[in-house]
């Protein structure tokens, strides 16, 4: 069995899709004996070293989350520090290091690996757009490059890498966590037991910018909420609302813009801004009646398959890897990117036919069973680690 160390800049508990992936993909690794490290950037109120399911967490100050001034000590630090918490790794495997700001630790990461004989592989959970992003994914000699999507894929030998070099590796989820029929307790809680609820589970503000992510789209989702009132009037729109702990007071600005704009909409009462936490998380998506998120070339859209697991209906845009996750007319829809009146139709169709929702939950369901579980993408990257 291999060490295998995952390197990323936050891990749980702090949440996101790729945290919450990450953690899901180094247990399933433990549970078939291999032994995984996850190197992480320094998070305050945690520990440096500790052990979270089985899974050795190592938080450093040299791999900052976010850009620092760079000194000619720092960069001799850091590989310093590489050099010797590299020794007995098999697999160094990062997510994300293709980004500008961060060069040097993507360099000095690769360096360290090479220099211990470790395998690197560098998995891309977002597309690179700067010539450095490029030069990063196909210039240096990665083992394998991992994208989450065929449409990633497609955007990654834009860079000039060869095509043998990439290998698409979707994103997976716990089908034992996310389930149907938990969500209950959690209608009532939230007091919707009678109405339907349309769930938007995203995050209103980028994690690293503190800004909102115009890509997600959201106000097309409210222009098109504000459409399906005039049909259908008793329904809920659920926003997750969550931003970050870096920018807690821009998050608090983001949800009274969500609020005015569902005013200016005239959908102020249908609109719900909460925070779950990540164990009510399942519980929310059970307790609605159909997962939309209207994003504009979404790299993989892990929101769909929690969803679908949730045997819910989803609706995503044409656009992205939204097509490969979704089977249009099956387990949802695909509405037209950009267009409200047509994310509206489909909502007001879906919602107002419960048989054809029930069916297209059930389609969803047994799509992320045979396609999107946890354990099948662990098999996969398995094979992705003995094939390089």
């Amino acid at each position: 069995m291999a060490h295998i160390c995952m390197v990323h800049w936050y891990y749980p508990p702090q949440r996101g899709g790729v945290e919450t992936l990450l953690q899901n993909v180094c247990e399933e690794l433990v549970k078939r004996d291999h032994k995984v490290t996850v190197l992480a950037a320094h998070m305050p109120g945690c520990p440096e070293k500790e052990r979270r399911d089985c899974v050795l967490v190592h938080r450093t100050k040299l791999l900052p989350s976010r850009p620092t001034n760079l000194t000619t000590k720092t960069c001799i630090d850091l590989q310093n520090f590489l050099d010797e918490f590299l020794d007995g790794v098999d697999i160094a495997h990062l997510h994300n290091f293709h980004t500008p700001q961060f060069s040097y630790q993507t360099l000095s990461l690769y360096l360290a690996a090479r220099a211990k004989n470790v395998k690197p592989f560098l998995h891309l959970h977002g597309r690179p757009l700067l010539p450095l992003d490029k030069f990063l994914v196909s210039q240096i000699p990665w083992s394998r490059v991992i994208a989450i999507s065929e449409w990633l894929k497609d955007r990654i030998l834009e860079t000039g890498i060869p095509p043998e070099r990439v290998t698409v590796v979707y994103n997976g989820v716990d089908i034992h966590r996310f389930r149907p029929n938990i969500g209950g307790k959690m209608r009532k809680k939230l007091g919707v037991e009678t109405e339907k609820v349309i769930f938007c589970p995203s995050r209103i503000l980028s994690t690293t910018e503190g800004k909102i992510q115009e890509r997600k789209n959201l106000f097309t989702l409210l222009e098109a909420a504000s459409l399906l009132k005039r049909n259908f009037k008793n329904f809920r729109l659920l926003f997750t609302a969550i931003g970050s702990e870096l920018f807690a007071k821009e998050t608090y600005e983001a949800r009274d813009l969500m609020r005015e704009k569902a005013r200016t909409f005239g959908i102020e009462e249908n609109i719900m801004l909460n925070e779950f936490s990540f164990e009510e998380m399942p519980h929310t998506y059970a307790a609605s009646d159909l997962v939309a998120l209207p994003s504009i070339d979404e790299p993989f859209g892990i929101v769909y398959v929690e969803g679908m697991a949730s045997s819910k209906p989803v609706i995503g845009m044409r656009s992205g890897a939204a097509p490969e996750v979704i089977q249009d007319g099956q387990t949802g829809y695909l509405a037209n990117p950009g267009d409200p009146r047509d994310l509206a139709d489909k909502m007001l169709d879906l919602l107002s036919d419960e048989r054809k929702a029930k069916e297209f939950g059930k389609n969803g369901r047994r799509l992320v069973e045979k396609k999107f579980s946890i354990e099948r993408i662990v098999s996969e990257l398995e094979g992705v680690y003995l094939d390089a």
